[in-house]
């Protein structure tokens, strides 16, 4: 049986899985079985797929270049303000799990045809966590992680990641009540 792979994103404080280890998830659902009585009881069913993946190992400093790019909003720019900005952060943070500090709104401007507003957006890392270390710093260090707090995940993945779910009109981030943006997003960004 072939699986296609899948982008899984888990916040690391959420876990402590160690980059190239192998790590298996199994599934439950939990819920009311019938049985043939017709007698409905609570049940646990466990999934007969076992999924398998990889955690990435950290990308290079050199492929953590930062990223802009616009998104054409349907929302007339008459109606823009700046909380707006931190609403957007808050929202790209929820649905592509980018750390808010990480995203930066540089311009907002009247878009081409009535009704449209474009957010020149940047994503991009800590200049620290791109710095390649050597095992001088290492040693100096004595110990204390210099990259902790560093995402291991690129700004173009981050960036590849939205387009991906912006450009599927049946992804789950169009069924989400709280993300009122993002569904904002003209289709064609």
């Amino acid at each position: 049986l072939h699986v296609p792979v899948q982008d899984l994103r888990l916040r690391t404080a959420d876990c402590s899985f160690q980059p190239t280890q192998r790590y298996h998830v199994a599934g439950l659902v939990e819920g009311l079985l019938q049985t043939s009585e017709g007698v409905a009881r609570p049940a646990r069913l466990h999934s007969s797929y076992k999924v398998f993946s990889t955690m990435p190992p950290e990308v290079t400093a050199q492929d953590k270049k930062p990223v802009r790019f616009n998104l054409v909003m349907l929302m007339p720019f008459e109606e823009y303000q700046e909380s707006v900005d931190k609403q957007l952060i808050q929202e790209l943070s929820d649905a592509i799990f980018i750390p808010k500090d990480l995203v930066e709104i540089l311009s907002v401007e009247a878009g081409a045809g009535s009704g449209r507003s474009v957010f020149t957006i940047s994503f991009y890392v800590e200049p620290r966590c791109m710095q390649e270390l050597g095992p001088e710093v290492e040693l100096i260090s004595f110990g204390i992680n210099t990259k902790e707090g560093c995402s291991l995940v690129a700004p173009v993945e981050y960036m590849t990641e939205l387009q991906t779910q912006l450009s599927n009109k049946d992804s789950a981030l169009f069924y989400q009540h709280d993300l009122q943006l993002l569904n904002k997003v003209h289709p064609e960004s």
